[in-house]
């Protein structure tokens, strides 16, 4: 009768080579059960979380002010959802945002209320203080981008000051778009090496929601006029306005993406209609 080995194999002393190759090809959850590992793996694999983004620039409107300088920084939140291995009817749902220092490159993690977005800086003493990625089911539920603005903080008059109230990302190949609903339901547009942003207009009114489906940004305004922007910011219509009944304001619009279809859901008093 034989003896099984019970001594631990030896991954730390694995080579440098071999672990980079396979720590190239894992995607993010992997990425992080990978340097969970041990301290090597750690070593030869940086955390996943923050993408180099390019500096976008600031202001989006045209810039009025003459002591108005700065750019903005494109940050990304992913909100996980964690499941101990044990239990199939419990997780935690949070968010993540990282942040990365501009000397010495360290990434800071912060977490944030998958509701709200808050910060959790007042509630971290009642979370672990570590996380075991081994043990626990981990799944990207989805990401979210929102733009930080860095530089002169001079104030904008009314008519400059939109808020951004949503951002959406299309990354494909060598191709990085930027899109941003403003709180007037307005849409700006940045690609990688423009010099300023550009405004869609196009005939379109007040926009909703907008999804990125298929690698082509979808855009519905609040009659229920849905429009693809392309890579060259050209607007197409795919769907027509809806009947005067359903284009009041008591229906809110949202795209929802279903099983990589596309659909359009009218938030009512009482039930959503899809």
């Amino acid at each position: 009768m034989g003896f099984r080995n019970k001594s631990k194999p030896p991954w730390s002393s694995l080579c440098i080579d071999i672990l980079l190759n396979i720590s190239n090809r894992l995607e993010f959850i992997d990425n992080l059960r990978f340097r969970a590992v041990c301290s090597t793996f750690r070593a030869v694999n940086p955390l996943p979380f923050h993408p180099n983004f390019p500096l976008l620039p600031f202001p989006i409107k045209p810039n009025n002010h003459e002591n108005l300088v700065g750019h903005f920084s494109l940050v990304e939140v992913t909100t996980l959802n964690i499941q101990p291995l044990k239990s199939n009817n419990k997780c935690w749902l949070i968010k993540v945002e990282a942040s990365q220092e501009e000397v010495g490159g360290k990434v800071h993690l912060k977490m944030l209320n998958p509701l709200s977005s808050y910060y959790l800086d007042d509630y971290l003493k009642e979370l672990p203080e570590s996380f075991d990625v081994l043990r626990n089911r981990v799944s990207i539920v989805g990401k979210g981008y929102y733009l930080k603005q860095e530089g002169n903080n001079t104030s904008l008059d009314g008519e400059d000051n939109q808020d951004i109230q949503r951002v959406f990302v299309s990354s494909m190949e060598d191709d990085f778009v930027v899109m941003a609903m403003h709180s007037n339901g307005k849409i700006s547009v940045w690609r990688k090496g423009d010099k300023k942003w550009t405004h869609i207009e196009n005939g379109l009114g007040q926009c909703e929601d907008i999804v990125l489906h298929k690698g082509k940004f979808y855009v519905v305004e609040k009659t229920g006029l849905t429009v693809i922007v392309d890579k060259d910011f050209n607007v197409t219509k795919v769907a027509s306005s809806l009947p005067l009944s359903r284009q009041n304001y008591g229906y809110g619009k949202d795209l929802v993406e279903i099983e990589e279809e596309l659909y359009l859901l009218l938030r009512g008093a009482s039930a959503p209609l899809l």
